[in-house]
């Protein structure tokens, strides 16, 4: 950091996680680099990135994939059903609706997921194949997020067998010194760059391990019928 305060780094991306990131902030603010000019990945994103670095954490900027808030309806019945009923995991009430708390209620949608594979295969314990085809199959409007009291803490999703990405959206958000405040909208990546990258070494891996890719277009075609067991 303080190497990038000589050179006058116009911005400094921190690809941190755990106590290095607040770690981060503190140095730079000794060094009088602004948090301003600090760009965080989303591991890096937390209060707990930003909280122990004081004052010097003002202003930081951090990717999140999934926006904090007590405001969400879903927040509101997660405070109502489970911690009025004394049944909440947090020792404190108060960390609902932290960023944290936000990707676990983003990550319900893997029961979801579930769901879509009984749809299917039945309401009985699925095979590890079974839950692949329900998260392959899972798709998540914003409708429907709304639906779950979730809209606004994520975005739409809808994965595939060659898409196991879904969304691969981010916004980002600007710690006030008190709280996280999103700065922007859902934000697409660059596709037409990253994707045929990301195939190729996918492919050169494949042939360096002796891995048979799967066939999609088959694999959607052979499980098109509806089936029960």
């Amino acid at each position: 950091m303080a190497a990038d305060r000589v050179a006058q780094a116009r911005l400094v991306i921190l690809r941190g996680i755990g106590v290095m990131n607040p770690a981060a902030l503190v140095t730079a603010g000794k060094v009088r680099y602004p948090a301003s000019r600090i760009l965080g990945v989303t591991w890096a994103g937390a209060e707990a990135d930003v909280v122990p670095a004081g004052a010097a954490a003002r202003g930081y900027i951090a990717v999140a994939l999934s926006l904090p808030g007590k405001e969400f309806p879903v927040v509101q019945d997660i405070l109502k059903y489970v911690y009025k009923a004394g049944r909440g995991a947090l020792p404190d009430p108060a960390g609902v609706g932290s960023t944290l708390q936000a990707r676990s209620v983003g990550r319900d949608r893997r029961c979801r997921a579930i769901r879509t594979a009984q749809a299917r295969f039945g309401r009985r314990p699925l095979t590890g194949e079974e839950v692949r085809w329900g998260m392959e199959n899972l798709h998540i409007t914003d409708r429907r997020t709304a639906e779950l009291g979730a809209f606004g803490i994520v975005q739409p999703l809808k994965l595939s067998c060659e898409n196991h990405e879904g969304g691969g959206s981010v916004r980002f958000q600007r710690w006030n010194g008190k709280e996280w405040m999103p700065v922007t909208g859902w934000i697409d990546g660059d596709q037409a760059l990253v994707r045929p990258m990301i195939e190729r070494s996918a492919a050169a891996y494949a042939r360096e391990k002796g891995i048979a890719p799967r066939d999609c277009a088959r694999e959607v075609a052979e499980t098109a019928a509806p089936r029960r067991s």
